[in-house]
């Protein structure tokens, strides 16, 4: 019986150890089992082989990120291409179940060769540092030349036949992209590209035409990059036939064009800026603003907005070709206007005047003369200031005169060498300043006299308008007269408002036409072609719409930008080979075959399982120990009687005999 109940009391161990983990690991797997999602994903290889990997950028200079493979527009585009766009309308759901990540071939090896260094006994510890340098770096190098592209599908109904499909297509979609929009395969040669061209859309002809000439000047500029080139003279568009040669000189035409065609556009401009000058609008000239002065005060208002508008007038005339611009819509030159304005005065606000003072005619008698008297106040005030400049001016330089002789008498006093040497030393060395300081002072004596002539003669004037309407006013004219001749005023005062305002419209019109003139010749800067200003004043019958548009020749610089984007493309598939430099596919899409326990699932499995074995056998060593304490107590008990039971360590869960049980009783 020794033999067998040792043999049942393992049995029972092991049992106690293994049912509870038999049981948790059923219930695991079972939970897990239960709550595990249905996971689906599929992933693509690929390997880098373009140049400028090592320090993240393509072989043109751009920065390459690992990103730029799945990015939005290169899943649109794949998924445009297969036809799948319409069939999965959540295209941001699907982008987002996209990533990508570096993977690494070589790194068992590479860790496997670090590890046989340190394997040496023989390696020093500067060795080891510099092994783990080199291990670092080529595992850094190893991670960049190829990526793992992954497309989970768990979230997202897609068919396995459409995400096979789907995973092959985007590197294929970043190559084309990368190649034929950012023009990344190519390290010298580069071309505007054609979208940036037929998606321009300027709001206005001055702007489209900057915009195109901004386009053409950029493409002119790579035509000559290419040219001088060795294979560029010769490269040529299989599709066109046409070299690098013939679309410089093709484009040279179209220059011209270009130059050419906004000939007749400053006829009607599409903005409204004019030269840099300060000039009066036309909203000066409207009789709302002094409709309620009196008659002759109207009249000299009148005067001066014929002033105001010759004051525009002199302004564009003094520019450079002011002399030859009409306007584009009454077809007036400005001396045209000069003439109409010098005819106004001397003939419409004459006749006006003449009964209104002959006639003393007036809306209020009594404001008139004390209009005149205010005006020739001011006036003998002004010819006061005058007067006393000119004197100003004279006494300075009788000052001025006065001091030199007086420099001349000192100097001959005291200097031996005589007056007539030094007079000549003296005019030698101021002859100039003299000259320009005395010109100076007689220029302002004459210009103020001048002023002062004209205020005397606007004082004469006036004092015989106030003679003649106070004499209108004393004597009795015949009432139906003056009636007469009111109404005709107030006919005629509107209408000569009314020509000042168009007028002044007409020099405002003519100011802008010359500065759209001066935009569109400064947009070609210093052309070969470039036109005379003039040349964009001209005068036609020829109507906007008929001078040569924009339209054909934006879709003429288009042709020749896909003319030499094809070539460059040729030039570079030439110089880098393929056009797909940029990766290598590493084998087939695939999909992942996704186990049913994860690693963190296993883990807790496995310290599940410790855990209970660590538990059973706790309980099995506390079994076993407060048995062993009950045996040897008895153990005890029994050697106090005299009777002796022995107890094998191996009997610890067997009965104790009955002859061992009597002896006790016996003892007791």
């Amino acid at each position: 019986m020794s033999t067998v109940l040792p043999n049942n009391n393992m049995r029972i161990k092991l049992r106690v150890v293994l049912i509870p983990i038999f049981l948790f690991t059923l219930f695991y797997l079972g939970f897990v089992y239960m709550t595990k999602p249905v996971e689906t994903a599929y992933s693509q290889l690929i390997g880098f082989t373009f140049k400028g990997l090592e320090n993240h950028h393509y072989p043109n200079g751009d920065r390459f990120r690992l990103e730029d493979v799945i990015s939005k527009s290169v899943v649109e585009a794949a998924l445009e291409e297969l036809g799948l766009s319409h069939k999965y309308d959540d295209l941001t759901a699907l982008e987002t179940r996209f990533s990508i990540f570096p993977y690494s071939p070589q790194r068992d090896v590479l860790i496997d060769k670090y590890n046989s260094i340190l394997a040496d006994g023989r390696v020093i510890a500067a060795d080891i540092d510099d092994a783990r340098q080199t291990l670092t770096k080529e595992l850094s190098q190893a991670a960049q030349v190829a990526a793992v592209i992954r497309l989970d599908t768990s979230s997202f109904m897609m068919t396995e036949d459409d995400a096979l499909r789907l995973i092959n297509a985007i590197p294929k979609q970043w190559v084309e992209q990368a190649v034929s929009v950012r023009g990344v395969s190519s390290n010298g040669f580069s071309s505007l590209s054609t979208h940036v061209i037929k998606d321009s859309d300027a709001k206005s002809s001055l702007s489209s035409l900057r915009q195109l000439w901004s386009y053409y000047m950029a493409l002119k500029g790579e035509v000559s990059v290419l040219l001088a080139q060795s294979e560029g003279a010769g490269a040529l568009d299989v599709e066109t036939g046409l070299s690098l040669v013939d679309v410089n000189s093709l484009m040279s035409d179209l220059e011209q064009k270009l130059i050419y065609a906004p000939i007749y556009w400053s006829r009607n401009p599409d903005n409204l800026l004019v030269i840099d000058e300060a000039m009066y609008s036309s909203r000066l000239f409207q009789l709302d603003l002094v409709k309620n002065l009196d008659y002759l005060i109207l009249i000299d208002v009148i005067s001066d907005r014929i002033d105001l508008v010759k004051q525009n007038v002199n302004k564009l005339i003094s520019t450079e070709y002011g002399g030859v611009i009409t306007d584009p819509l009454t077809g007036m030159a400005l001396d045209d206007l000069v003439r109409l304005l010098d005819d106004m005065k001397a003939y419409d606000i004459d006749q006006l005047r003449a009964p209104l003072l002959q006639l003393g005619i007036s809306k209020d008698s009594s404001k008139v003369p004390l209009y005149y008297r205010t005006r020739i106040k001011e006036l003998e005030r002004e010819r006061e200031s005058l007067g006393l400049r000119v004197a100003s001016l004279q006494n300075a330089e009788d000052r001025y005169l006065h001091a030199l002789g007086n420099q001349g008498n000192g100097e001959s006093s005291a200097n031996p060498m005589g007056a007539a040497f030094l007079d000549k030393i003296v005019s030698m060395s101021n002859k100039s300043t003299d000259t320009t300081y005395r010109q100076a002072l007689s220029a302002d004596t004459i210009q103020i006299e001048k002023q002062s002539i004209e205020v005397n003669k606007e004082i004469q004037r006036l004092e015989g308008f106030l003679a003649l309407f106070s004499q209108a006013i004393v004597n009795k004219t015949k009432q139906g007269l003056k009636q007469e001749y009111t109404s005709q005023v107030d006919r005629v005062i509107p209408q000569l408002f009314k020509r000042l305002e168009e007028y002044a419209s007409v020099t405002q019109r003519i100011s802008n036409r010359l500065r759209y003139a001066a935009d569109i010749q400064g947009v070609y800067g210093d052309s070969a072609f470039l036109l005379p200003l003039d040349a964009y004043l001209q005068d036609t019958t020829t109507t906007l719409s008929s001078a040569s548009p924009l339209i054909p020749l934006k879709d003429e610089l288009l042709r020749y930008s896909e003319t030499v984007e094809r070539i460059i493309s040729s030039l570079n598939n030439e110089r880098y080979g393929l056009v797909n430099t940029l990766y290598r596919q590493l084998g087939e899409p695939t999909k992942i075959e996704q186990g049913f326990l994860s690693k963190q699932q296993k883990v807790v499995l496995f310290l599940g399982n410790v855990s209970l074995s660590c538990f059973a056998l706790f309980l099995i060593i506390a079994v076993n120990l407060k048995r062993r304490n009950v045996t040897s107590s008895s153990r005890d008990i029994a050697t106090a009687s005299g009777v002796s039971s022995t107890f094998s360590s191996d009997t610890l869960f067997t009965k104790p005999s009955a002859s061992g049980l009597q002896s006790l009783h016996h003892t007791e």
